[in-house]
């Protein structure tokens, strides 16, 4: 975090965030894009430079759960806790765990303690819209008119609230720079530029991915680049169909890739849309899109493919399209060139394919009932699964990417039911499975198919399942919603105003850090690292937080916290990533559009605000059974004091609500913590003690932020001293606390 960060965050004056609206222009070339995601017209278009839109570490499964803390009123107050949000009781919300990493230099507040408590009101001034003349109205209603009859169907202008959807959207900072898919009038152009520049009866040869060994990045091996024109005699980008079975992987170690794509491939309108003109041209010129870190991002390329005895040698079709070499290629450029693609995760690649949310499936902790089912249900809902092979792999390649494609629980000849599930080698060559499985009618006709299949397809027991793979992977992908992003510059955190119109929307709003693949030398370094990456979502309403809805935070590349049920209203959110040295995305996948703002005041410093959200939170819960709660009753029964102890949304915290008469104080005394930073303690003097003190009715939060090491596993110990009333004489007996939490490998695939 630089300097002037710094003193924002920690400033006690009002904190302030202005922006400029964008002007009506600029929206109507962003909200134009719509076209391109609600257009079914001819998914194989004519024109080169046809307008295309879409929607959304190592395979290492981290379920998303809260590690309990016992209560341990006289043993050493310790939490430890890997990933540490607490969810609200209620099925309309979930929020997304993940591990951050986090490093702060200074704290919020460097008070010993806190003489005046924080007001939970006032605390944000928006700009009102002015968007209700007519003449705007108007310029809303031309805007319209130019949509599909999909999207006009969806949002009817005649309805006051969709002119009010209209209204806001225009006000939203998505509108300049990306919205829905950031496929912006601007951006389309860069590739209709080039195109345009290239002179008739000239093949486009790329200068930024040259066909030259400087794109291999130096992999072993004697490799030639051909044109498509020099490699078939007749070809298409699509060649008659999109069909699973026809991929296959090359000799680039980008499995993780393929597999992805292989997955998508059952969606063929998700890989139609990648690609921005649908049919060769004599130019020999192709845009791609990638969502790269967040943000959809136009990829152009030429023909050149990779060969060996002239013929391709990394990823293809089977059939004559040149669909997935064009669209590794495009990969590849993305990043850096083709061995910078080589090992990765496909949570990774399914996020730059789609936009989509990723998440794990646990086959490991928990019985394969529940994870057969979770798969089983992940599917039946439209989304994606691709699974890794262990290391020590019984008869499969070790740390290997593959496709789930279907789950069934059928009966065998013995008469038994059994788990089996439908699995693509991208390699193309498939499993040898035993004697019983393969001659085995009655299982087959259960199944309605053969258990080996060509190209690499076979059905797979449970037995073999969990025998040979560790980590499955979810890819969110749900049709028809929307995605934007925008990019957070400069600064490693922001609060942002979220306005949904839409009564029970469904939103994902995720973080993205710029790839690990732009900083590390090569495959084996180890020296960079993601950093700590939280949201926090509340409802407001008149200058106040009204509920605290949830959060997330993790130290991988993309944290997102899902929203489900979202009502019509006004929401914050604060999003950070620490110690950042650059920009990051902030991006919302949403069944309905909602308005994305931050030109508004804050009223309050950043750092009181978040003591405020922190502390609606903890009277909420009051007192959850997974943090360490300890009661302090004043002796002649004026009442009690409340102290809880835990983690949340990435901090550890102290808490304390003083329902006394009395003036509550606790010295604190930080014995030793492990992956911690003491956040809310004078640093610059380096110490580690810090005295509480409540006036009645009052509440107070100490945090700690948790870092990014072993994936935000972490340990902190302290001992309090307490007493109540003004008088430091009378000392009551040390209350002291712990908590742990076991580390977290990770693997790459």
């Amino acid at each position: 975090m630089n300097k002037k960060t710094i003193k924002n965050f920690n400033n006690q004056q009002p904190f302030g965030m202005h922006f400029q609206q964008p002007n009506f222009h600029q929206a109507q070339e962003g909200i134009g894009n719509l076209n391109a995601f609600y257009n079914n017209e001819q998914l194989f278009g004519l024109s080169p430079v046809q307008q295309q839109n879409i929607p959304q570490k190592a395979q290492n499964p981290q379920k998303q759960s809260s590690n309990k803390i016992k209560s341990q009123a006289q043993k050493p107050l310790i939490v430890k806790n890997q990933q540490t949000t607490q969810q609200i009781k209620q099925p309309v919300i979930q929020a997304q765990q993940q591990t951050y990493n986090i490093i702060q230099n200074q704290p919020i507040n460097n008070q010993k303690f806190v003489k005046n408590p924080i007001q939970n009101n006032n605390l944000f001034t928006f700009k009102v819209f002015e968007n209700e003349n007519q003449k705007l109205l108007d310029q809303n209603k031309l805007l319209y008119q130019k949509q599909p009859k999909e999207f006009q169907s969806k949002y009817p202008f005649n309805s006051q609230e969709n002119q009010q959807f209209w209204s806001i959207i225009l006000n939203s900072i998505q509108c300049p720079i990306n919205v829905f898919f950031n496929f912006t009038k601007q951006k389309l152009n860069e590739y209709e530029n080039t195109f345009n520049q290239i002179p008739e009866n000239q093949k486009f040869t790329d200068p930024q991915f040259k066909p030259s060994i400087e794109v291999l990045n130096n992999k072993p091996g004697q490799f030639q680049f051909k044109r498509a024109s020099e490699i078939y005699e007749q070809f298409d980008i699509f060649d008659l169909s999109i069909e699973p079975n026809q991929i296959q992987q090359g000799i680039l170690g980008d499995c993780y890739l393929i597999s992805s794509i292989i997955s998508l491939s059952e969606k063929p309108e998700m890989c139609i849309k990648l690609f921005i003109n649908k049919n060769k041209n004599n130019k020999a010129i192709y845009g791609l899109w990638i969502c790269e870190s967040g943000e959809w991002t136009q990829i152009i390329i030429d023909d050149f493919l990779v060969c060996q005895n002239n013929s391709p040698c990394f990823a293809k079709s089977i059939r004559n399209g040149i669909w997935v070499q064009l669209l590794e290629k495009a990969y590849a450029k993305c990043y850096g060139g083709y061995q910078k693609i080589e090992v990765g995760y496909s949570c990774d690649s399914l996020k730059d394919l789609t936009g989509c949310p990723t998440e794990y499936i646990d086959i490991k902790n928990q019985k394969f009932e529940n994870a057969f089912i979770q798969m089983k249900n992940v599917l039946k809902k439209g989304f994606i699964l691709t699974v890794s092979s262990k290391i020590e792999a019984q008869d499969l390649i070790s740390k290997h990417s593959y496709t789930i494609f279907d789950l069934k629980e059928v009966l065998n000849k013995q008469g038994k039911m059994v788990k089996m599930l439908k699995i693509k080698n991208p390699l193309g060559f498939g499993f040898q499975q035993n004697n019983t499985q393969q001659n085995d009618e009655i299982l087959e006709q259960n199944l309605g198919e053969p258990t080996n299949q060509k190209n690499g397809i076979w059905w797979m027991s449970e037995k073999d399942f969990l025998g040979n793979f560790e980590v499955v992977t979810s890819c969110k992908i749900h049709e028809g919603y929307c995605y934007s992003s925008f990019k957070v510059q400069n600064k490693s955190f922001e609060f942002i105003r979220i306005i949904n119109i839409k009564e029970g929307n469904h939103c994902y709003f995720s973080i993205h850090q710029k790839h690990e693949k732009y900083f590390k030398q090569d495959l084996k370094d180890n020296n960079y690292y993601y950093k700590t990456a939280k949201i926090i979502v509340c409802e407001i309403s008149n200058g106040k937080i009204i509920d605290v809805k949830g959060g997330s935070f993790s130290n991988k590349q993309s944290t997102f916290f899902e929203f489900e049920n979202m009502k019509k209203g006004d929401f914050l959110v604060f999003v950070e990533v620490d110690k950042i040295q650059g920009d990051f995305v902030f991006s919302q996948y949403c069944q309905f559009p909602v308005s994305v703002q931050n030109d508004f005041q804050l009223n309050v410093s950043a750092g009181n605000l978040i003591q405020i959200i922190f502390q609606e939170y903890i009277s909420k819960i009051n007192s959850s059974q997974e943090w360490n709660s300890v009661i302090y009753d004043e002796k002649n029964g004026n009442g009690k004091v409340i102290r809880d102890f835990g983690s949340l949304f990435g901090f550890s915290f102290i808490s304390y609500r003083n329902q006394s008469s009395q003036i509550f104080n606790e010295d604190i005394n930080i014995i030793s913590n492990e992956n911690i930073d003491l956040y809310d303690f004078d640093k610059k003097n380096q110490q580690n003690k810090k005295l509480v003190k409540l006036n009645p009715n009052e509440q107070q939060v100490v945090l700690f932020r948790i870092l990014e090491k072993n994936n935000c596993s972490h340990a902190l110990k302290f001992k309090g001293t307490y007493w109540f009333g003004n008088s430091n004489n009378v000392i009551k007996p040390v209350i002291k606390g712990q908590s742990n939490v076991k580390q977290i490998s990770q693997q790459k695939r």
